[in-house]
């Protein structure tokens, strides 16, 4: 019987039969679990109540007032709403590791820009949220 059967897997990181294909397979396996997870967090946001309580509508009624009129608005205005998501989507799901290199500053870029896409539409026409004037 070898170790690796006692154990459990042998890890392939170190075998000579480790070639440069299974590297890529494995980077492009890490970025779809990055992609994954980017969606999950986007969903999370979107669902949680009250985040959307303490930013949404603070952004919502400056983006009405702001960019009413354009096709699209800056993705920067979601930035603290993308920052408490991600806190509370750590915790919540009691992740290990460092925050900031879970969520880097890609990782939440890519999410206010998602944000915007999402809501701008919806904002400007007045379709689902009353904002007061």
């Amino acid at each position: 019987m070898k170790l690796f059967e006692f154990f459990g897997h042998q890890n392939l990181d170190f075998s000579p039969a480790f070639d440069h294909d299974d590297k890529k397979k494995a980077s492009e396996k890490t970025h779809e679990q990055k992609d994954q997870m980017n969606n999950d967090v986007f969903w999370h946001i979107v669902d949680h109540d009250k985040l959307h309580k303490r930013h949404f509508f603070n952004v919502a009624r400056h983006v009405k007032e702001k960019f009413g009129d354009d096709d699209n608005h800056d993705p920067k205005l979601w930035q603290d709403l993308v920052k408490d998501g991600c806190v509370d989507f750590y915790h919540k799901h009691k992740m290990k590791g460092d925050i900031k290199e879970l969520f880097d500053q890609d990782f939440r870029t890519e999410l206010c820009h998602k944000l915007a896409d999402h809501y701008h539409k919806d904002i400007t026409d007045d379709k689902h949220y009353k904002l007061g004037q």
